[in-house]
């Protein structure tokens, strides 16, 4: 019997545009075959051998700085963006995760600190966060 997995680790990734700045980021090559009439695109040095990107594709790139292309449609598919949280939301949930509690725990300790108003209007974007990492917001805007 076939079982579902997700991953569990977070990447960064930007959308390629085809600009100078991100060609020699990536160290990305034109592509060029003699007779080629298709759209312009290029190639990313992988661990798998140079790969097509084509502008609107997404750069992917994991903790170690592998990179690797991925296309808008599956890129949409498979991945959301980690939510933004205020500072002292994120430092809440690093304390709480350093003294081993659980979820349940750390919603209910929340009613005692600064951040259980956001977290009791944030709830969903609080276990995402909990769950699988979060961005940490600025100070303008951070209860939108």
């Amino acid at each position: 019997m076939f079982k579902k997995y997700y991953k569990t680790s977070a990447i960064k990734a930007e959308q390629f545009d085809g600009s100078k700045r991100m060609i020699d980021k990536y160290g990305i090559c034109r592509y060029a075959q003699y007779g080629y009439t298709g759209p312009e695109h290029w190639e990313i040095r992988t661990n798998n051998g140079w790969v097509g990107v084509y502008a609107g594709d997404w750069i992917a790139t994991d903790d170690n700085g592998k990179c690797w292309p991925i296309t808008d449609d599956v890129f949409k598919q498979r991945y959301a963006e980690l939510p933004m949280i205020p500072k002292y939301v994120a430092e809440f949930i690093k304390g709480e995760k350093e003294g081993k509690h659980p979820l349940v725990g750390a919603i209910v300790a929340a009613e005692y600190e600064k951040s259980g108003y956001w977290i009791a209007y944030h709830s969903n974007q609080f276990a995402r966060a909990w769950l699988d990492g979060y961005q940490v917001g600025t100070d303008r805007g951070e209860l939108n």
